[in-house]
């Protein structure tokens, strides 16, 4: 069953770091905190190609991502 999430979330002052993000859930969940707009958004990867990919997924999916 999806899950309906709240958009009353305000995590423009907060840092967030996120590891396992290339790849699974932490991919979609990188995706979702990217669009409540984190003051910084931390995604760690250990394989530069990954990283990348990730970068333009999140652009892709909502247009707030910056290296």
């Amino acid at each position: 069953m999806p899950v309906k999430l709240n958009n009353n979330y305000d995590l423009s002052k907060h840092v967030i770091i996120l590891t396992g993000a290339t790849d699974g859930i932490g991919k979609i969940v990188a995706r979702i905190l990217a669009g409540f707009n984190p003051k910084k958004l931390i995604l760690p990867a250990r394989n530069k190609e990954k990283g990348n990919n990730l970068l333009e997924y999140i652009k892709s999916s909502n247009g707030h991502a910056n290296n």
